[in-house]
C-alpha cells in the first residue's frame, strides 16, 4: 500500500512561494492600515505651529529711511532668523515675538522654555509657564512670548534661540530662531 503522496520539489517552491507571496501582502495590508489610522489620528490632532515675528518697517517706510532718524517700527514681521547684516532691509529688533497656534483639540497647560546657543554648547534660562492666550472663534488659542534677542546676544554671545513649548510638561514642538551676525 503506497503512503501519501509526496509533493514534487517544483510543487513545494510554488506552495512556498504562495504562502510567503500571501505573508508579504497581508503585511503591506496591516502597514496600510497602520498608516490610515496614524494619518486620521494626525488629522483629528492638528499640530501646533510656532513662529517668531518681530515689529519691523514696512516696505513703504524703507524708501528714503534715514537710519539716523527712522519712524517708529510698526509692521509685524515674521522672522526666520535674527541677521545684522543689513541696518534697514534685514530685520533684527531688540524683541521677538515668539507666536504660538494651538488647535482647538489640544487641551493641557502650555509653556515654554528658552534656551541660547553660546559658545557651541545649548544653555536654558527660565521656562515661562502659562503665557497669555487669546482665544479665537473656532477655540484654538494664539500665544504670543516676548523674547529680548539682542540683550542675549550682546551679553551672552548667543548665536541661537530655541523655544521648546510644552503642553502638560511635554515638548510637542521646538521654535529655532538662528542668529547671524554683521562684519
Amino acid at each position: 500500500m503506497a503512503g501519501p503522496r509526496q509533493p514534487s520539489s517544483c510543487h513545494h517552491e510554488e506552495l512556498v512561494t504562495v504562502k510567503r507571496r500571501l505573508a508579504k501582502g497581508s503585511l503591506v495590508a496591516l502597514l496600510a492600515i497602520a498608516i490610515s489610522s496614524a494619518s486620521s489620528a494626525v488629522a483629528a490632532n492638528a499640530p501646533i505651529q510656532a513662529h517668531y515675528e518681530c515689529l519691523w518697517w514696512s516696505s513703504e517706510q524703507m524708501i528714503h529711511l534715514d537710519p539716523n532718524h527712522p519712524p517708529e517700527k510698526r509692521t509685524p514681521t515674521r522672522i526666520d532668523h535674527w541677521e545684522y547684516t543689513d541696518p534697514i532691509g534685514v530685520p533684527h529688533p531688540d524683541v521677538v515675538t515668539l507666536v504660538i497656534e494651538v488647535p482647538a483639540d489640544t487641551k493641557g497647560d502650555v509653556s515654554v522654555g528658552f534656551k541660547w546657543l553660546i559658545s557651541g554648547k545649548w544653555v536654558a534660562s527660565a521656562t515661562r509657564a502659562h503665557p497669555a492666550a487669546s482665544l479665537a472663534g473656532d477655540g484654538s488659542r494664539t500665544f504670543r512670548v516676548d523674547v529680548r534677542v539682542k540683550e542675549s546676544i550682546e551679553e551672552r554671545k548667543a548665536s541661537r534661540l530655541r523655544a521648546a513649548i510644552l503642553v502638560d510638561g511635554k515638548t510637542v514642538k521646538n521654535a529655532n530662531l538662528p542668529i547671524q551676525l554683521g562684519d
